[in-house]
């Protein structure tokens, strides 16, 4: 990984982890996604995914992968659907309204 990578990775890690309240990224997220920005959505998402904020946050992994099944991004889809049994449950709870 290059120098230039791994100081973008780590920018932008510190932003979700300690740029807003989680509760704000939540909101944005949910904001993108009525307005139809999904891949902006999809973008922030990604890396609250990656932050330990969101660590064992159902919500946000639900909402991830609902958005990577709108845009098509199968691969990633099936990448991240490997997830054990108990959150499995918690995933189904919040996209089965959607």
């Amino acid at each position: 990984m290059s120098n230039i990578h791994v100081g973008v990775v780590t920018a932008a890690l510190a932003y979700v982890t300690t740029g807003e309240y989680p509760e704000l990224l939540r909101l944005r997220i949910q904001m993108l996604m009525e307005s139809g920005c999904e891949g902006y959505s999809l973008n922030l998402i990604s890396w609250c995914v990656r932050s330990p904020v969101f660590e064992s946050d159902i919500a946000i992994r639900a909402t991830y992968l609902l958005l990577l099944h709108r845009l098509g991004r199968t691969d990633d889809f099936h990448n991240q659907v490997y997830l054990p049994c108990f959150t499995f449950t918690g995933h189904m709870y919040f996209l089965l309204p959607q």
